[in-house]
């Protein structure tokens, strides 16, 4: 892990920069046990998988520990049903202080195990677990027990793992200048071309798609307008100033159009987006004239793309200078980055 890229090392956690598990994907663990103080014999033991919600900086700490469901159960973490066949002994292990392989588990409870280990051996085991609706942007831990639920002697470590959660990516997007039109139709360029020439007070919509990427769906959802100067927004990247601060130094405002602040738009514009009819649809985002949260918060499903607008005025932006605008997520406080390019 990550899928495609160079692989974790042992001992670590998948985390938020690492492309965390979304809903429907599976990870494999390799955990070894250590055979402490006595011979353990061939075919007398087995064990399960379990998980816990880290809510602190230790896994030692969590109080509850769920047993991993099996494969194609209701359990929000079970195993999944994949190669080499269930209880299968491992092939070869990849553990570096691995000294006798064991099963590969698609389900508790584990085979028996199929070798002899001696004290001071260190036992691989191949679990495979399928995120089945875990709580997003969350840390758990994995730990294996004894088949009876019996704790081991000790855990020297537990494989830790992030979950993903709603990730809006921004698409198409294109200007109009018609702002007292609800459903804009006056553009100034074409999609995903930037405008030249917008006059100083011009009132002007943006409408972006924006696509949800990780099968997670989003709750509470509300956009910022941020700009730069820079398109990569590594340096000056200012929200667009509320109208109730707006002054005639202010660079770009949040404006008053067509549409209520935070209310459903009734048509979409932006080619790729999902359907969305008389404010019906999944394609149905929102008209924003400030960063405030609405009354009525917006939800967006899993793997949809709706279309959002945005109503600014130019005030007193540098002469004959390109701006970026990009969206930010501030229920997760988070920028949302752009599939293509950000609009200009």
């Amino acid at each position: 892990w990550p899928i495609g890229g160079v692989d974790l090392g042992e001992n670590t956690s998948i985390t938020s920069t690492d492309d965390p598990l979304g809903e429907g994907e599976v990870a494999r663990i390799r955990m070894t046990l250590l055979v402490n103080n006595a011979t353990f014999p061939e075919s007398t033991e087995s064990f399960k998988l379990q998980y816990g919600k880290r809510d602190g900086p230790s896994c030692a700490a969590i109080s509850i520990w769920t047993d991993v469901g099996a494969p194609g159960s209701g359990e929000v973490w079970r195993g999944y049903d994949g190669t080499p066949a269930d209880g299968d002994e491992v092939p070869s292990t990849l553990i570096s202080i691995a000294d006798i392989a064991a099963s590969y588990e698609e389900s508790n409870n584990s085979a028996v195990n199929p070798n002899v280990a001696d004290p001071g051996d260190d036992v691989e085991f191949d679990w495979t677990i399928e995120h089945n609706g875990a709580t997003q942007r969350t840390d758990y831990c994995f730990r294996m027990v004894k088949s009876d639920g019996a704790e081991l002697q000790t855990y020297n470590n537990y494989p830790t793992l992030r979950t993903t959660g709603y990730t809006p990516v921004s698409n198409n997007w294109r200007w109009f200048g018609d702002e007292v039109s609800e459903t804009p139709s006056a553009s100034l360029a074409s999609e995903n071309v930037a405008p030249v020439d917008v006059v100083q007070g011009d009132i002007v919509k943006l409408r972006v798609g924006v696509k949800e990427v990780e099968n997670a769906s989003g709750a509470n959802v509300k956009f910022a307008l941020q700009y730069s100067e820079y398109s990569d927004f590594s340096q000056a990247v200012y929200t667009l100033t509320a109208t109730s601060s707006c002054v005639g130094s202010s660079t770009w405002c949040y404006a008053d159009g067509a549409g209520v602040d935070n209310a459903v738009i009734s048509t979409t514009t932006i080619s790729g987006v999902d359907a969305c009819t008389l404010g019906v649809g999944n394609g149905c985002g929102m008209h924003n004239e400030s960063a405030n949260v609405g009354a009525s918060p917006h939800a967006q499903p899993a793997n949809s793309e709706m279309e959002f607008e945005f109503t600014l005025q130019h005030v007193a932006a540098r002469a004959n200078a390109v701006y970026y605008f990009r969206l930010y997520d501030i229920t997760n406080d988070d920028p949302v980055v752009a599939s293509s390019t950000y609009p200009s």
